[in-house]
């Protein structure tokens, strides 16, 4: 697992990632430019997104 990002004002993000490189995306509430360097631009290799809430 990496931590992306933490804490509710720059959003929550996780990424697991398979010993195969599939990759599943948790609360992926910050930056996309911070996302795609916390997964080294391996976009393809994302296989789903797990949204647990949702901001106003």
């Amino acid at each position: 697992m990496r931590v992306i990002s933490t804490g509710s004002t720059k959003g929550n993000c996780y990424a697991l990632q398979s010993s195969t490189g599939e990759i599943v995306l948790l609360d992926c509430g910050c930056n996309y430019k911070k996302i795609l360097r916390g997964i080294d631009y391996q976009i393809s290799n994302v296989e789903a997104v797990l949204l647990s809430h949702e901001h106003g």
